[in-house]
Order: structure tokens, then C-alpha cells, then sequence
């Protein structure tokens, strides 16, 4: 999958400006040296994708990907509600080319939108748009990518929002459609 210069610098840009507003991390990166501090983490803020992300950082930054995926499976067996654990569940399984990354992001979004927790459900399926494009299937990816913007239509959400249409414009690239994915970028561009 082909990604602008632009869309990249754009998510790190936005990531490392972040407000924490109700975001108990703030500004904090969370560092996990194994699982174990995940687990402890999620466990005292279930609620937060950040905290879901420490085994999907983690496994990113010490090459735990084997560690990580069984102990977030094993919690997911044991305490099935947390859907966002499913969202990073399906990030590790798709960074290990393994399978069952796409049927996770599906009832993860369905569960959430079902919740009317719309911010998750949106990060969802804007992996899933990830996923999908990985696939191939373009058309696909971009009709979540619909879905994860009108579920963020009255959503405040800086960085969702710029990574959703980060997804349409590599979207649109994979489709070799150079114009509107550089009207995306240009966009996004001149909004930060």
C-alpha cells in the first residue's frame, strides 16, 4: 500500500500535539517493558484506547508480538467486553500477517456503534479501512471509511478525523486516483 509523505507526517504531527483532554495519559507515552504492565494498565482504565494500545507499543518496541497477542487474547477470553482490546487485538494480528484481523475490526465497530460509543467505533473501522486496503479491497475500505466519518460527523476528535481522511487519501491512492487523494493531503495540510 503506497502512503503520502504528507499523511505520515500529519499523524506524527498530530500524535505528538495531542491535548488530554479526558485522556487520563495526556501527553504520557506509555513504555511497557512486557504484557504484564498492560494488563495493569487496562485493567485500571478500560475505558481508554490508550491504555489498550500499550500491548500494540509494546510488541512494536521490544519485538514482544508473540507475548503480547496471547496475553490479550488470553484477556479477551476472560473479560470479552472490552472492545477496544479487540481493536488492538486486530492490530497485532495484522502487523504479524495473521489472520482473523478483519472479522475482529467488524464486531468491534458493531459492537461499539451499537453502544453509541461513536469516537471508538470510528477508530475501528478506520483500521479496518487499513486492513481492508492490505487486501486489497479498496472499495471496501473506503465505504468504512464513510462509515467511521459520519460516525465522528459530531465528533470533536482532532486526530480521528485527520486519520480518517488519511485513510480515504491512501485509499484513494491504492485506486491510483493521484487528484483526490492530493486534494485530501493538501487539505489536511493547510488545516495544521
Amino acid at each position: 500500500m503506497r502512503r503520502a509523505p504528507a499523511a505520515i507526517a500529519l499523524a506524527l504531527s498530530l500524535a505528538a500535539t495531542r491535548e488530554g483532554a479526558g485522556d487520563p495519559f495526556g501527553s504520557i507515552r506509555i513504555e511497557p517493558k512486557n504484557a504484564g504492565d498492560c494488563d495493569g494498565i487496562t485493567r485500571k482504565y478500560p475505558e481508554h484506547w490508550e491504555a489498550w494500545r500499550c500491548y500494540w507499543r509494546g510488541s512494536r518496541h521490544l519485538g514482544h508480538w508473540e507475548e503480547a497477542s496471547k496475553a490479550l487474547e488470553l484477556r479477551l477470553a476472560s473479560e470479552p467486553q472490552h472492545d477496544l482490546g479487540r481493536v488492538a487485538l486486530a492490530g497485532l494480528l495484522g502487523d504479524q500477517e495473521r489472520s482473523g484481523a478483519v472479522p475482529m475490526l467488524k464486531e468491534a465497530a458493531r459492537r461499539l456503534s451499537a453502544a453509541g460509543n461513536n469516537v471508538e467505533e470510528a477508530r475501528a473501522r478506520i483500521f479496518l479501512a487499513r486492513r481492508l486496503a492490505s487486501q486489497g479491497l479498496v472499495d471496501e475500505g473506503l465505504k468504512e471509511v464513510d462509515l467511521a466519518e459520519a460516525a465522528l460527523s459530531e465528533a470533536s476528535d482532532a486526530e480521528l478525523h485527520a486519520l480518517a481522511a488519511i485513510s480515504r487519501g491512501n485509499l484513494l491512492l491504492n485506486r491510483s486516483d493521484i487528484t483526490g487523494a492530493g486534494e485530501i493531503f493538501r487539505r489536511l495540510e493547510r488545516e495544521i
